[in-house]
């Protein structure tokens, strides 16, 4: 079952579903550790701009001056790596380290000019090495890990009023990718556990509506191939249901196609061959006569030699309409050959067997019709066999009638040829 299903619809449909939904997982995994990173970063230069104003709260309490300097618990508490400061071409004028590389970071001309104008500024750094480099904070260089920070550039004024220069502070980032990474972990292991249990459940409803419903349709379309007479389930209004109504319709088309004439609307030799037999096993079970009348047409090909095959066709309807009509049971007359008709009469004894055929041959000969303006009548001729006298199949009451019509028609040529030749007869 399991490799039916592989092979199935229902199994396509899965992997395409399961290609979207890794897809959109993935977008939204990415969509979410953006945002997830950038509220972390944006709160650590929040935190860090913070620490940066503590640092210089304290040391504007020390009004150390150029001199300044912070014992190691605060900068330790504040997360402080070093600090200097530098004047308005860059120069340091005091140094003071608590971490992070023992190489000076170069000074950024834009951020201390930014400061010497009286504008407080900074940027985010990245430890590479032994020194600081500028950074972009984004998503894969916070994943990815490392050591990053922030500097920040503050006038020196507002440390020591009536000092000059920039304070330059390094403070670090603590935990950033670990701040980052934690949710991201937590959220794709949920999303992975969520997805496998969408999957499997899809998995489940599209093998229990889609597969197994499509499974047992094209086993019953098969079966309806083969000739059986089944039907699809269709007595919901769901698509299932729609396309076993549509598949009923085309079997009933085919089997439509397949047992009755499409000249003359009769059924043809398939539906003789399997509805005589029902009608003869009705008989028997009833103990009750059929009679079965094969009838050929005399003169189908001199119309059609003189007038053309139109003409001869239109002759066939006319007989196909006039047999239905008489019988006035549908499934009792068939055209089973070009010019051959049968007609089963369910009840008739061999005496009104012949009465019968007497008075179908009856029927035929009043049927007139104009070919290029001459009247044209026609003649058949009938043989009879009756259940159970003649036969107990269909094969053998056709076959016994089938044989007293020749030997009917041969005898009605003979006479036809001393009396007119074989031209068609034409109404007088």
């Amino acid at each position: 079952m399991k490799q039916d299903f592989q092979r199935s619809i229902g199994f396509h449909l899965w992997l395409s579903i399961c290609a979207s939904s890794l897809v959109i997982t993935a977008i939204t995994v990415l969509v979410y550790s953006s945002l997830t990173v950038s509220d972390g970063v944006h709160a650590s230069q929040v935190d860090a701009q913070k620490r940066v104003d503590t640092l210089v709260a304290t040391m504007a309490r020390t009004r150390a001056g150029s001199t300044a300097q912070i014992d190691v618990t605060s900068a330790a508490n504040l997360g402080l790596q070093m600090f200097d400061v530098i004047d308005a071409r860059g120069q340091t004028l005091t140094y003071q380290r608590f971490g992070g590389p023992a190489t000076p970071q170069s000074v950024d001309a834009d951020l201390l000019s930014q400061a010497i104008n009286g504008r407080p500024s900074g940027e985010d750094l990245q430890l590479a090495g032994d020194s600081y480099k500028d950074t972009s904070l984004n998503l894969v260089n916070v994943l990815l890990g490392g050591k990053f920070g922030h500097v920040g550039y503050v006038p020196f004024g507002s440390v020591v009023p009536g000092e000059s220069g920039v304070l330059r502070v390094f403070l670090d980032y603590p935990a950033l990718t670990y701040t980052a990474r934690e949710p991201l972990q937590r959220a794709a292991f949920a999303g992975l556990i969520m997805l496998c249990l969408s999957l499997a459940f899809i998995w489940h409803l599209l093998n229990h509506f889609v597969s197994r419903p499509l499974q047992r349709y094209g086993d019953v379309a098969l079966r309806m191939a083969s000739g059986e007479q089944v039907r699809m389930p269709a007595e919901g209004r769901d698509e299932m249901s729609n396309l076993g109504r549509a598949l009923n319709g085309m079997a009933d088309a085919l089997e439509h196609q397949a047992t009755v004439d499409a000249l003359t609307g009769l059924y043809n030799l398939r539906h003789l061959s399997s509805n005589l037999d029902a009608i003869l096993a009705q008989a028997e079970a009833t103990r009750t006569p059929v009679a079965v009348i094969v009838g050929d047409l005399d003169n189908l090909k001199p119309i059609n030699d003189t007038y053309g095959h139109q003409s001869g066709d239109k002759l066939l309807r006319a007989v196909g309409d006039a047999v239905r009509a008489w019988t006035g049971v549908r499934n009792t007359c068939w055209r089973i050959g070009g010019d051959e008709f049968v007609v089963a009469l369910p009840g008739a004894d061999p005496t009104e067997a012949m009465q019968k055929a007497s008075e179908f041959q009856r029927l035929i000969q009043r049927i007139k019709l104009n070919f290029n303006g001459d009247d044209v009548h026609t003649t058949i001729s009938v043989g009879v066999a009756t259940f159970p006298e003649d036969g107990d199949t269909t094969g053998s009451l056709v076959g016994v009638a089938d044989r007293r019509m020749y030997m009917s028609k041969t005898m009605r040529d003979q006479v036809g040829k001393t009396l007119s030749g074989t031209a068609p007869t034409r109404a007088a």
